[in-house]
C-alpha cells in the first residue's frame, strides 16, 4: 500500500486516480453489537482517561422533543417529524441507502414511531425559574417553531445488519422561537443513524426511556452507503451552521432553496485509553483530584473520565497524555454522524477561518475524519501562507492490530473559499499536505474537486497518531496550467473496481480497489 501511494504522491494533484470504497478498505470494520463503554468498575488501571465519541454515548438515551416556554421565547430541542407528518414544519424529507457505492438509491420501508416517557416540569421551582418539558407540538412558522416528534425507526430491507434491517434516525434541531422574529433562530442541527433491534421493554421499563420498548445497538454493515435529506422550511432563511461528520466518500447537496442533503459510508472510528498508576503526576492529580481517592464527593468510584471527540479539551488531554495512551485501540466502532456547531454556545467558531464564516447562510462547510480526536473548530487559517490546517488524533493502530489508515474530507461552500482565496477558485491549484508530529510530510493519497456549490479537499491513507493536516488554494499560472482532465472517477460503475476478500487468522477484511491487493499479513481468502 505504501509503495502505490508513493507513485500516486509524484503525480499531479488533478491526474491522481483516487480509489474510493467503503471504510472495510481502511479498517476491519467491527460486526455485531457495538461494544460498551467501560465502566468504572472495569478499569484494572489505578485511573484512566477513554477517548471516545458522544454519538456512541448518546446512543443510549435517545434525544426527545423538549421545551422551555419563556413569557415571551422558548428554547427547544426539537426531534423533526417527517414530512408526510407534518409538511408545514421543518422536517425530514427523506433516509436512503446505496448498496452499489452511490451509483443508484433506494428509499426506505416505512418507520414506526416511539414515544419518549414524560419528563414533566419540575414542581420546586421558585418563581422566575424554568425547566424544559418533554412533549410534542406542531410547528410554529410564525414564531419560528418547528414541531416536535417522537423518534422514527426506519426499516431498510436492503441494508441489513446483524441485528436485522431496522434503523433509529435521530434529526435534532436545537434553537429559540419567538415572536419578534430577530431573537428566533435555529442554533443546531443535529442527525444520527443508528443500527438497531427493538424489542418490548419489561416491566418496570429500566433499559429505555420510550415508553413501551427498548432496543439494541449494532455495528454499520460493510459497504452501504447512507443519505439523509431535511428540508428547514422557514428556518433556513436564518439558519448558519459549520459541521463536524463522520462519513466517509461524503458530500452535501442542496436539492431545493430551503433543504439540504447529507450523504457518506459510516467510518471506523479507534477508541483509546490513557492508563495511570500510581503514584500520579501532580499536573494529573490537578486536573482530576478526585484521582487522588478514587472516591467522589458523592462516595462514587472514581477511576475512569470520558473524552468526547467532539470536545475542546479531549485533543489537549490527547497530546498532554499521549505516553499513558496505548498504541493500539481499545476497539473499534462505526460511526454515522453530522452535527453543527451551536452558534449560541460555540460563537468562537464562526469567527474563524478569517472571519470568513460570519454573516452567511446555511451549510457553511464541515470536516469529517476517522480520528478518535480533533481541533474542536472550523479549520485554523495561516494568513501568511494562505492555508487551512486541522489536527487530529488516534491511535496508531486498530483493535486488530493493523495500522490505522486516516481519512480527512473538508467541504467548504463556494461563498466562504472565494472569501478566504479570491480569485485562486477561477482557475484553482490545491495543495493538501499532511505533515507528522515532527513536521514531516506523510504520503498520503489527496484529491482536490469542485461540485455544484461546494469544493473538497481529501486526504487518505495517512497515518496517526497526531497528524496536522493543511490544504491550500492558489491561482496556476500559464507556465504551470495544464488542461483539466475528465472528471475523477468515484465509485460507482464507471470505475471498474474490485472487491476481494482477504483473511488473517479468524480476521476477515473486504477491499475494494481498481486493482487490490491484500494488506501485509493477510492473504486472499479462497472462500470468497
Amino acid at each position: 500500500m505504501g509503495q502505490k501511494l508513493s507513485r500516486l504522491k509524484k503525480l499531479p494533484i488533478f491526474l491522481i486516480l483516487l480509489v474510493i470504497s467503503a471504510p472495510s478498505a481502511f479498517s476491519a470494520p467491527p460486526t455485531g453489537k457495538i461494544t460498551s463503554i467501560p465502566t468504572q468498575f472495569e478499569i484494572k488501571s489505578d485511573f484512566a482517561i477513554f477517548f471516545t465519541d458522544m454519538a456512541l454515548l448518546t446512543a443510549f438515551k435517545p434525544s426527545f422533543s423538549s421545551i422551555i416556554e419563556y413569557p415571551e421565547s422558548s428554547q427547544y430541542t426539537a426531534v423533526l417529524p417527517t414530512c408526510q407528518e407534518d409538511p408545514l414544519s421543518p422536517c425530514l424529507a427523506n433516509l436512503e441507502v446505496s448498496t452499489n457505492q452511490g451509483a443508484t438509491w433506494s428509499k426506505n420501508d416505512g418507520y414506526t414511531s416511539y414515544a419518549a416517557k414524560n419528563f414533566g416540569k419540575n414542581t420546586s421551582l421558585q418563581p422566575g425559574q424554568y425547566s424544559a418539558v418533554t412533549k410534542n407540538w406542531t410547528a410554529n412558522p410564525s414564531t419560528f417553531l418547528p414541531a416536535g416528534s417522537n423518534n422514527k425507526v426506519f426499516t431498510i430491507p436492503n441494508a441489513k445488519h446483524a441485528g436485522g434491517n431496522q434503523y433509529l434516525v435521530q434529526t435534532v434541531v436545537n434553537g429559540t422561537s419567538a415572536l419578534n422574529g430577530n431573537n428566533a433562530k435555529a442554533s443546531s442541527l443535529d442527525i444520527t443513524i443508528f443500527p438497531i433491534k427493538v424489542y418490548s421493554a419489561p416491566a418496570p421499563n429500566t433499559c429505555s426511556i420510550w415508553l413501551d420498548y427498548c432496543f439494541e445497538i449494532y455495528e454499520f454493515p460493510a459497504n452501504v452507503k447512507f443519505r439523509v435529506t431535511l428540508d428547514l422550511k422557514y428556518l433556513s432563511e436564518t439558519f448558519s451552521g459549520w459541521f463536524q461528520t463522520r462519513m466517509f466518500d461524503s458530500s452535501v447537496s442542496k436539492p431545493s432553496a430551503t433543504s439540504y442533503g447529507f450523504e457518506g459510508f459510516p467510518v471506523v472510528v479507534s477508541n483509546a485509553q490513557a492508563n495511570f498508576y500510581r503514584p500520579f503526576e501532580e499536573t494529573l492529580m490537578a486536573q482530576y483530584e478526585d484521582a487522588r481517592t478514587g472516591i467522589t464527593k458523592y462516595g462514587q468510584p472514581y477511576k475512569l473520565v470520558l473524552a468526547d471527540s467532539n470536545s475542546s479539551s479531549s485533543l489537549a488531554n490527547w497530546i498532554k497524555y499521549e505516553k499513558a495512551i496505548g498504541s493500539k485501540a481499545v476497539y473499534d466502532s462505526t460511526i454515522w454522524h453530522v452535527v453543527s456547531y451551536s452558534t449560541t454556545w460555540q460563537k468562537n467558531i464562526y469567527q474563524g477561518m478569517s472571519g470568513c464564516l460570519a454573516n452567511k447562510s446555511g451549510v457553511l462547510g464541515y470536516v469529517s475524519t476517522n480520528s478518535t480526536v480533533y481541533e474542536v473548530s472550523a479549520p485554523n487559517w495561516d494568513d501568511s501562507s494562505k492555508s487551512l490546517s486541522f489536527k487530529v488524533a488516534s491511535p496508531t493502530f486498530d483493535a486488530q492490530g493493523d495500522k490505522n489508515s486516516g481519512v480527512y474530507e473538508l467541504a467548504i461552500q463556494k461563498d466562504v473559499a472565494k472569501c478566504l482565496w479570491g480569485d485562486a477558485l477561477i482557475n484553482p491549484k490545491a495543495t493538501i499536505e499532511v505533515l507528522d508530529d515532527s513536521g514531516n510530510k506523510q504520503i498520503a493519497t489527496t484529491v482536490f474537486t469542485q461540485k455544484e456549490n461546494w469544493i473538497y479537499f481529501r486526504a487518505y491513507g495517512f497515518h496517526y497518531s497526531t497528524p496536522n493536516i493543511k490544504v491550500n488554494l492558489s491561482q496556476k499560472t500559464e507556465a504551470t496550467a495544464v488542461p483539466t482532465p475528465e472528471p475523477i472517477p468515484t465509485v460507482g460503475p464507471k470505475s471498474k473496481l474490485v472487491t476481494i476478500s482477504c483473511i488473517k487468522g479468524k480476521v476477515i477484511k473486504r477491499v475494494t480497489a481498481v486493482k487490490p491487493n491484500c494488506p501485509t499479513g493477510y492473504k486472499k481468502n479462497k472462500e470468497g
